[in-house]
């Protein structure tokens, strides 16, 4: 059986034209990216500067409140010989918070790490409404022996 398609006689060619196009293309393309990058390095950025590594502020010096589940707040005393904090209860936290407040004291909220989010928001806009606007917040671990 015969095939349709008859080989033998046709000339089968590339055509180097529109290949070169394409090559003269991304050459064009390459170019130009390479100068916008130029372009770019020359661009004055000015970079914030750096406040934390500077900060008055050492691990010592930060004030810590704790919260439980039932929303009582306790605040550090200091540290047991095991180096963990001991916490007494908070009689009135408007107190507490003014007293931080005014001291314009770096306050950490130790909350307990199974508590529902919806209540640490909570705990944090009521340290917001008693004026203490720089909170950090860390989630303690399980209660230990």
């Amino acid at each position: 059986m015969k095939s349709k398609f008859s080989f033998a006689g046709d000339d089968a060619e590339i055509s180097m034209s529109p290949l070169i196009d394409c090559v003269f293309l991304l050459l064009i393309f390459f170019l130009v990216t390479t100068m916008l990058k130029k372009w770019e390095k020359q661009i004055p950025i000015r970079l914030p500067e750096m406040k934390f590594a500077t900060s008055d502020f050492s691990v010592e010096t930060i004030k810590k409140l704790a919260v439980d589940e039932k929303g009582k707040f306790y605040q550090a005393l200091g540290k047991d010989e095991s180096g963990f904090d001991i916490f007494s209860p908070v009689d009135s936290l408007e107190e507490i918070c003014k007293k931080f407040a005014k001291a314009k004291s770096e306050v950490q909220l130790v909350v307990p790490s199974h508590l529902d989010f919806q209540k640490i928001i909570h705990f944090l806009d009521l340290l917001q409404k008693e004026g203490l606007n720089n909170v950090g917040l860390r989630l303690a671990s399980e209660k230990r022996n």
